[in-house]
């Protein structure tokens, strides 16, 4: 009973320390957002890690419902509702409109056949079916959310700069991805822990690039 009730505060502390590094986590897209108000122009900066948090962020609310878990759904709610800000920001101080508006058609699209497929098919006999498709689902957006900032690498790469990159972002997707990796393994939950874990590893690769390249491209020598 003891083995119990510490393995119960564990989890619980755990879930705590996973939730409240998540909420920061969505609040790094603040100081981007304050720079593309400030010069009324989103410059290089992609939206396309925005679309992508907010459709993970979608289909774990629907995940969290199916398996009851409010920690997973409250800071998913909280996820998707910044991740909306964002956008609805970018939207307005954006030039590139038709690439913009094709990722959201994308992102609407997708969501509505993922929740009108568990809607449809969500029955006592099959609940953990459905709940294995979409904990499948949400660790493919998972890993991709986490790999969203490396659709910058080649702009990287080709001015040598990591500008156009958040290191804030890495980080915090490194410490988010460790903890909730562990708080996974503490739930027994593959779809949380998984894709974390390569969220761990995506992160690395990206802090890599800081390594790599400086923030700012190097002046060209004079010829």
């Amino acid at each position: 009973m003891e083995h119990l009730d510490e393995e119960y505060t564990t989890t619980d502390y755990i879930s705590f320390a996973a939730a409240t590094s998540s909420v920061l986590l969505y609040l790094t897209g603040w100081p981007a957002i304050f720079a593309v108000v400030r010069h009324r122009s989103t410059g290089e900066t992609s939206v396309f890690p925005y679309v992508a948090m907010f459709t993970n962020c979608a289909v774990w609310i629907l995940y969290a419902i199916l398996k009851v878990n409010t920690v997973i759904f409250y800071v998913n709610c909280t996820g998707a509702t910044l991740q909306i800000t964002y956008i609805f920001i970018f939207y307005t101080y954006t030039k590139s409109k038709r690439l913009f508006n094709q990722q959201l058609i994308g992102s609407a699209l997708f969501l509505s056949a993922v929740y009108t497929y568990a809607y449809m098919y969500t029955t006592v006999n099959n609940k953990l079916l459905v709940m294995d498709t979409l904990g499948s689902i949400g660790s493919f957006l998972a890993v991709l959310a986490y790999a969203a900032p490396l659709s910058a690498m080649g702009t990287v790469i080709a001015n040598k700069s990591t500008a156009s990159m958040n290191f804030t972002l890495s980080v915090a997707n490194f410490i988010v991805g460790l903890e909730w990796s562990v708080y996974g393994k503490y739930l027994g939950d593959v779809y949380v822990m998984g894709p974390n874990i390569l969220g761990v590893i995506v992160a690395i690769a990206q802090l890599s690039l800081f390594g790599l390249y400086p923030s700012r491209p190097k002046p060209a020598l004079p010829t």
